[in-house]
């Protein structure tokens, strides 16, 4: 019986090209269940930016407000994501029109690290 957690090693590379080395084994992946080698003109492993988490996480924008007497509140912006470069804040929906007309929704907060609040919506 093999170990728990065992996978089969990765077969190895395609042949390659002489004098190039095109292929690069890398213990880590084994874990992921993915084969050890990687190519090294293809794979993205160093070149993705910012780690797991993405680099822009914006927050939603708030739905406009209803038509009525007096019109409905515009809905809020969300708050930006956390733990990403850019963060914006969501755009407060627009007031519904009344008469009167309702009141723009707040602009949601921005990120932890460059995010903007969002805008407020018009009335």
């Amino acid at each position: 019986m093999e170990p728990a957690g065992f996978r089969c090693p990765a077969r190895p590379p395609p042949a390659r090209r002489a004098g190039r080395r095109q292929w690069r084994h890398d213990r880590r992946l084994r874990r992921s269940g993915r084969a050890g080698w990687l190519h090294l003109g293809r794979h993205r492993r160093n070149r993705r930016a910012g780690g797991k988490a993405g680099l822009i996480g914006n927050g939603g924008a708030g739905g406009a407000g209803g038509q009525g007497a007096p019109g409905a509140t515009g809905g809020d912006g969300g708050r930006g994501g956390d733990a990403v470069v850019i963060g914006n804040g969501g755009n407060g929906g627009n007031g519904g029109l009344g008469p009167p007309n309702g009141n723009g929704g707040l602009g949601g907060a921005g990120g932890s690290l460059l995010g903007q609040p969002g805008l407020t919506g018009t009335g």
